[in-house]
């Protein structure tokens, strides 16, 4: 019998997060997207914060979606003005139905992403 409720388990766990943060460096800023991908039809709520520059710039986003599975779902696309010195972060927080919330986070400044950085 326990050997049921293990592969049941297994079966319920994703085995890759639902939804990613992905960001890239673009001319004088960076692009940010929120990227939804299942294997398997999941609801989740997601929240993403973002602050930019040297002055404090606070924005945040969030939303529910049900992902359908093989298909990828952009959630959240934008562009930050970073300017020549200015720090950025973002932070993703993720809450999947019948799974534990995850966070990813990024952050950068000029020195630290270049053309070819791509996570």
């Amino acid at each position: 019998m326990s050997i049921f409720v293990l592969m049941a388990a297994l079966a319920s766990s994703p085995s890759a997060p639902p939804i990613v943060l992905e960001t890239r460096p673009v001319s004088g800023g960076v692009e940010v997207r929120v990227v939804g991908r299942s294997e398997a039809p999941v609801s989740a709520r997601y929240r993403l914060e973002v602050s930019s520059g040297d002055s404090g710039n606070r924005s945040t986003q969030a939303g529910q979606v049900r992902l359908q599975p093989d298909r990828e779902h952009v959630l959240i696309n934008l562009r930050m003005a970073t300017g020549s010195s200015s720090n950025w972060s973002v932070r993703l927080r993720v809450e999947p139905d019948g799974h534990k919330p995850y966070e990813e986070v990024r952050s950068g400044g000029p020195e630290q992403m270049t053309p070819a950085q791509m996570s």
